[in-house]
């Protein structure tokens, strides 16, 4: 009888912490979430467009970085992604096979680099004719 008694209340006592359990459980969330600060060459903040690959299916989200550089981008289903980061006068930044797990945050800085700089000259306008007036025929003696 003890021993049955001793078996009901250990029942008892897993199905309470399956019951306590179970709401936590269902309020962790499904997804992950990205945030960082993007940075130029003296780790000073930058404004900046980020871009969120997920590697397998090509789905794309986006975000923008503050004049300080912060950004985050939750509710990113886990998964392998890559991030792509521009702004004006630097070069892209391109992270890649980036593993997002379930509840996790990802604390990612990214420091660009100034873009090259580049020329384009454009000469416009139209060819004149060349004019020939007469054609001498020289020789030496």
């Amino acid at each position: 009888m003890k021993t049955w008694l001793t078996m009901c209340a250990l029942m008892g006592l897993v199905a309470l912490t399956a019951l306590v359990a179970s709401p936590a459980a269902a309020q962790q969330p499904a997804a992950a979430t990205i945030r960082g600060r993007v940075l130029d060459p003296q780790h000073r903040g930058v404004a900046a467009q980020i871009t969120v690959t997920q590697s397998r299916t090509g789905l794309e989200r986006q975000t923008v970085a503050d004049a300080a550089g912060y950004f985050a981008l939750t509710s990113v289903p886990p998964d392998a992604v890559d991030l792509t980061v521009t702004a004006a006068g630097f070069a892209v930044q391109r992270m890649t096979g980036i593993q997002l797990e379930v509840g996790q945050t990802a604390e990612i800085e990214i420091v660009l680099q100034v873009a090259g700089v580049s020329e384009r000259i454009a000469v416009a306008g139209d060819a004149g004719t060349v004019g020939v007036a007469a054609s001498v025929v020289g020789a030496a003696v």
